[in-house]
């Protein structure tokens, strides 16, 4: 559903930026 899609989006961008 949108809300767990929302979710993994943002768990992707904080993990995409935690690896600079």
């Amino acid at each position: 559903d949108a809300l767990k899609e929302a979710g993994e989006i943002k768990g992707y961008d904080m993990k995409t930026e935690a690896e600079g």
